[in-house]
């Protein structure tokens, strides 16, 4: 078809006539497109309308147009009209991938490209979006942001990727959500049962210390006060748990000055606050004892990670730590394991926890009759995306070998699928001057077995 016929069927089929932007593009479109060893070649979305105008791209009006892509002599408007051009898709090495101005009345096949598009964005509920393209094409991107008095987590921007979907964590919007945060009092001191009713009653509990990093910065973050803090640990049924959430003090993750804890009565624990000695150190101490009180502002709320992942809280923010099968950082994703399909002569039947082929996924195989599987019945997509083991195949039934015709006979077998398998036949005859004793053909059966005893050949009487 012409040129103007090319781009009409390109912008009613697809999007319009195909758009080049750099030097890789074309190479690329060039491997895909099929060889011609003669014209006509290919139409592509480059024009201009007079013989002084620059050369434009009709479907996005750019103008790239690279020092490589014309063929040797070309631009050359051989014809003072030749304001379309064409691509070159052959095997000689000088011309492939290279460009011709023509006459845009020239018949040849066109060459267009569809934008790809992305589901309309979700919208956290009292949340808004705003769209740099209401059409939500490939590369478009949407903000989002939340009403008045609710905060955003997650990230503020998804990105329409070149795959259909959007990419970036789906954000969400929390009525008075508060980054974790540290608080304290020294005015007035208090025990510890009363430091605890506090931090619950203004915030959110007694400090919970998760690291070596969240030690450094409290001793950094806290005034010096003689009396030191209480942090939220104490002895639960003889087990030091952190009261805040329920956890029991885990060896790696003890912070005991010298020769702590020593008392088997002092069940509440202080912090050693830019002390000297033993900096930052915890001491077991009597949970009636008058000291400072540090509390703590969770960030982790009900939704702020998805049902597949735990909150975990960090300073001033936090991370949301995927389930076994899921994938960082929003943890919404499943890992999935490569598509399989049912073997050779055998079926297949899935059973697909979350989506086709995900983890969680198991798939199990049978053999068509006549067919044994050769390997476990049953895959299972696995934590890591990979199957529990390579997918099994059907093989044929085999029959005991039959290695010689019949003594003073023939034999003639055909195989159909592999040698002496099922679906094997073999027909059976003697020389002259005998008679055969027995059937004259033996089949392969579905069970392995042949069909009738191997016959023999009789002398005649």
């Amino acid at each position: 078809m012409n040129w103007t016929d090319a781009r009409a069927w390109c912008q009613n089929v697809y999007t319009d006539m195909v758009v080049i932007q750099s030097q890789v593009e074309n190479d690329y479109l060039v491997s895909l497109l099929p060889n011609k060893t003669q014209a006509p070649y290919y139409w592509i979305g480059i024009t201009k309308i007079h013989k002084n105008d620059n050369w434009t791209w009709v479907g996005d009006n750019s103008t790239w147009i690279s020092d490589q892509v014309w063929a040797y002599n070309e631009p050359n408007n051989n014809h003072s009209n030749e304001f379309c051009v064409e691509l070159y898709v052959n095997n000689d090495v000088k011309k492939r991938g290279k460009w011709n101005d023509e006459k845009c009345s020239s018949q040849k096949y066109p060459v267009c490209y569809q934008v790809v598009g992305c589901p309309p964005p979700f919208r956290p509920l009292y949340g808004h979006l705003n769209c740099s393209d209401q059409r939500y094409a490939f590369n478009s991107t949407c903000r989002v942001g939340c009403s008045s008095g609710f905060l955003l987590l997650r990230s503020a921007e998804v990105t329409c990727s070149s795959d259909g979907n959007w990419h970036g964590l789906r954000p969400i919007c929390i009525r008075g959500a508060h980054a974790w945060t540290y608080h304290y009092s020294i005015n007035p001191l208090r025990s510890w049962n009363s430091a605890q009713k506090w931090c619950q009653q203004h915030y959110t509990d007694m400090v919970a210390i998760q690291n070596q990093g969240e030690i450094t910065y409290l001793n950094w973050m806290l005034p010096f006060n003689p009396s030191y803090y209480w942090i939220g640990i104490r002895k639960v049924a003889g087990v030091w748990t952190w009261v805040g959430t329920n956890r029991s003090l885990m060896p790696e993750a003890e912070n005991w000055a010298v020769g702590e804890p020593n008392n088997a009565y002092e069940d509440c624990v202080e912090m050693y606050i830019k002390r000297d000695k033993d900096m930052a150190k915890w001491n077991d101490a009597t949970c009636r004892k008058k000291k400072g009180t540090v509390c703590y502002t969770a960030s982790c709320l009900e939704g702020s990670c998805g049902i597949h992942a735990d909150c975990v809280e960090t300073i001033g923010n936090f991370t949301c730590k995927c389930h076994p099968g899921f994938l960082s950082p929003s943890c919404e994703e499943v890992i999935a394991c490569a598509p399989i399909s049912p073997p050779a002569m055998g079926n297949m039947t899935c059973v697909n926890s979350l989506a086709p082929f995900s983890f969680g996924s198991s798939c199990s195989f049978n053999c068509l009759e006549g067919y044994t599987l050769a390997s476990n019945s049953t895959l299972a997509c696995l934590a890591s995306g990979q199957w529990s083991q390579p997918s099994p195949t059907c093989t044929a039934r085999s029959c005991p070998l039959l290695a010689d015709a019949p003594h003073h006979g023939w034999m003639n077998c055909s195989h159909p699928y592999s040698s002496f398998s099922y679906g094997s036949h073999c027909d059976l005859g003697c020389s002259e001057g005998f008679w055969l004793r027995g059937t004259s053909g033996i089949a392969c059966n579905t069970s392995g077995d042949w069909s009738r005893e191997m016959p023999t050949c009789q002398g005649k009487v």
